[in-house]
């Protein structure tokens, strides 16, 4: 009986055990992740036990997470150590490294800009030393203040109101008096006077005694058309000094008196001549004396004759006029082709035109 019921309790626990087995069949075929079978938990979120991740990244999968993307201590897809290994750093960005400054546009003390314009220690398009030479010049191309007196600048030259030595104009100051107008000539004062008066220490003084003539004028031609380096007319020029050109004819002069001059002048243009006269605007030519005039057997005059050659090296229009003295050029008499003494701004100088 005993033997019984121990088969009994035998076969009914055998039951309770294959039932126990048939119910869990299910799991022993759901491996896990890592090839092992799971028995009495879910395997579809196993429990981290620890032991699956060590201290570094072995590549084993990592059963913490979802098992369908595993995980090391980082994404392995884009594995990362320090930093992105897509895009690996060190101290900066490797696509465009720099050291101490970018190394496209690399720099020392100061910006080199590119490899065509290196730096030192500034800009080198526009270096600069202590302070910008262009706008505070060596102390050597400083002016200094210049004169304060006549006295401050070299012979010649007078103190400007703008404290600088220029040269002086002789005619400062000067009042020629009588009509006249003063020029510089030889760097000095001269007084172009009107008819009858003469530069006298930058003054037109009257001329007096044996220096006054009586008439002057040119005698011949009016008007000179010439070729160009052609042969020269000749211009004549004459003069009356009561009681010294009358004619004699016991004694025709045969010299011309000492201290008489005559002289040509000409100079480019038409038209009248200024009055009064400016030497200075006139080129002059001496003219010698005429010893054959009133020598012949025709009509005598009263007066002395000049002439001279008219030039015709130059081609172009000129006017043309005689002057004449008796004290050996200190006083001057001029004469245009009416002919007549010129005391006037209307007067007829001759005309010349060398083609």
């Amino acid at each position: 009986m005993k033997k019984n019921l121990f088969l009994v309790s035998a076969l009914a626990l055998a039951l309770i055990f294959l039932s126990a087995c048939g119910s869990s069949k299910t799991n022993d075929e759901q491996p896990d992740s890592d090839g092992t079978t799971v028995s009495d938990e879910d395997t579809t979120e196993p429990a981290d036990t620890g032991t699956t991740e060590p201290d570094g990244d072995t590549g084993t999968t990592e059963p913490d997470g979802d098992t369908g993307e595993p995980e090391t201590d980082g994404d392995t897809t884009e594995p990362e150590t320090d930093g992105d290994t897509t895009e690996p750093e060190t101290d900066g960005d490797t696509t465009e490294p720099e050291t101490d400054g970018d190394t496209t546009e690399p720099e020392t003390d100061g910006e080199a800009g590119t490899d065509e314009e290196p730096g030192t220690d500034e800009d080198s398009v526009e270096p600069e030393t202590d302070s910008d030479s262009a706008i505070n010049p060596p102390d050597e191309d400083i002016p200094s203040l210049g004169c304060m007196t006549n006295s401050d600048c070299n012979a010649g030259e007078i103190c400007s109101s703008h404290n600088i030595c220029v040269e002086a104009d002789p005619c400062d100051g000067v009042t020629c008096g009588n009509g006249g107008v003063c020029t510089v000539e030889t760097a000095a004062a001269y007084c172009n006077c009107t008819s009858g008066y003469y530069n006298n220490n930058a003054s037109c003084a009257e001329i007096t005694g044996d220096s006054v003539v009586g008439w002057v004028g040119i005698q011949w031609p009016a008007t000179i058309t010439k070729d160009l380096n052609a042969d020269a007319d000749k211009v004549y020029g004459q003069i009356y000094v009561s009681g010294k050109t009358e004619y004699e004819s016991h004694m025709p002069p045969t010299t011309c008196p000492d201290g008489w001059k005559a002289q040509l002048g000409y100079k480019a243009g038409t038209g009248a001549a200024e009055y009064p006269v400016i030497a200075s605007n006139w080129t002059w030519i001496d003219a010698g004396f005429n010893t054959l005039h009133n020598s012949g057997e025709g009509e005598k005059d009263n007066n002395f004759e000049f002439m001279v050659d008219f030039p015709t090296n130059v081609a172009g229009s000129f006017i043309y006029i005689f002057r004449f003295s008796l004290d050996n050029g200190a006083s001057w008499w001029y004469a245009d082709a009416a002919p007549a003494i010129i005391t006037s701004a209307s007067n007829t100088p001759g005309q010349a035109t060398i083609n």
